[in-house]
């Protein structure tokens, strides 16, 4: 019998860029061990890729392969430092005590910082009020809603620092390459928009004085497309509002405007991670400091 994933790296002979699409489906269907074929064969063709190598330790972590996932998480942080956290430092950490742990105590190790972790994504007390993941998300969907939100400010503010950025951007996406401009405009502008209710919805919840208190004082008037700069920078410095929870946030978000988008436009099916990685996710995280932004130049 023919093993499909042989079949498809058979097919698609050096490809790296389907691959690693085909290993995400791969992953997403639930086929661990596909996943690992399909994204080793990437590394084997760009040893520099650091998402093949974070998506490899990912599955070698499911399979219980615990030395070697932290040895490809901690690969994927030299070749991708501005995006390798403290939570993921501190991940790695918990693999390499669970490899060396005795047997049938590995496992246990691994669950137990995984439950935890779990936990700090999906609830936390501050100044003796609990936030919910599913509260900040409801007054997230709220605020985006309510005659409260008007998408001047992004409109403006994009308009006036990336307004010629966007389109290549999107350009960029081989399906996406006859996109009209103002459309990839209108997207650009509601994929913002959910990352800016987010922050919004935040202030709310946590009242601007506190919030505003706790920002850094040093916030780049300047937009920047720039992972190190919103997670390592902003996230990391005194965010009061736990960054593990308002990622799991925006990555709803993201995930849900990835889905409209893919409706609308599903010529670009087959491209939705880099559409994800490269569009949702950058504006989404771009509207979210334009939020964080204009609370601390308001006070």
């Amino acid at each position: 019998m023919i093993n499909p994933v042989s079949r498809i790296l058979d097919l698609l002979d050096g490809d790296k860029d389907e691959i690693y699409n085909r290993g995400i489906e791969a992953l997403k269907g639930g086929d661990i061990p596909g996943a690992i074929k399909l994204f080793s064969k990437v590394i084997s063709l760009n040893p520099s890729d650091a998402h093949a190598q974070y998506n490899l330790a990912y599955c070698l972590g499911l399979q219980k392969n615990y030395a070697e996932s932290a040895r490809r998480y901690r690969e994927f942080s030299r070749l991708g430092p501005d995006e390798a956290d403290d939570d993921l430092r501190e991940y790695i950490t918990v693999l390499e005590r669970a490899a060396s742990a005795e047997k049938g105590r590995a496992e246990e190790i691994v669950n137990s910082y995984l439950a935890h972790s779990e936990q700090l994504s999906s609830e936390v007390y501050i100044a003796g009020t609990r936030i919910r993941f599913d509260t900040l998300l409801t007054a997230a969907d709220d605020f985006l809603f309510s005659g409260e939100f008007s998408d001047a400010t992004i409109r403006d503010e994009m308009a006036t620092a990336m307004s010629a950025k966007i389109p290549l951007r999107f350009y960029a996406v081989k399906p996406l390459q006859s996109i009209d401009p103002r459309d990839a405009f209108g997207f650009a502008i509601a994929f913002a928009s959910a990352g800016y209710s987010v922050a919004k919805a935040s202030l709310k919840l946590l009242g601007e004085g506190a919030y505003h208190a706790a920002l850094p004082k040093d916030i780049s008037p300047k937009i920047q497309f720039s992972k190190q700069f919103y997670e390592m920078g902003l996230m990391k410095r005194g965010n009061p509002i736990p960054w593990k929870l308002v990622r799991r946030v925006l990555d709803a978000c993201i995930e849900s405007n990835l889905k409209n988008f893919l409706e609308k436009m599903p010529v670009a099916a087959h491209s939705a991670e880099a559409i994800r990685k490269h569009l949702v996710e950058e504006f989404v995280l771009t509207g979210y400091y334009l939020g964080l932004r204009e609370n601390a130049t308001a006070q």
